[in-house]
């Protein structure tokens, strides 16, 4: 399984920093700890209700439902995505509905 790095670029960071950073809470300072929140949410052990799926492409999205944070890490470990789902967003039942689309895709 790819142990999460980092995203690819910093212009994808600070993409990902803009859209979903203000969704925490403390709010994140800055895109570098925004990115460093990911690659740790994608690093710990799986505990309590976390969820976490090996996506067919070599993906690895992690959820928990506790903390309402999904990550995305690629099979090259960077990071793709850090945030905090929303079914007003996506328009699904619940988010862990959300997280298991996300998988099977």
């Amino acid at each position: 399984m790819p142990k999460a790095v980092r995203f690819i670029s910093a212009w994808d960071r600070s993409q990902h920093f803009e859209d979903h950073g203000h969704e925490f809470n403390p709010v994140f300072a800055s895109a570098e700890e925004y990115e460093s929140a990911a690659v740790n949410f994608l690093g710990v052990p799986l505990v309590g209700t976390m969820m976490e799926c090996l996506r067919q492409d070599g993906a690895i999205i992690r959820y928990d439902p506790t903390s309402n944070e999904l990550a995305i890490c690629d099979v090259d470990g960077y990071v793709r995505t850090y945030f905090k789902p929303d079914p007003a967003i996506h328009k699904l039942a619940d988010n862990i509905t959300y997280f298991r689309r996300r998988c099977s895709q």
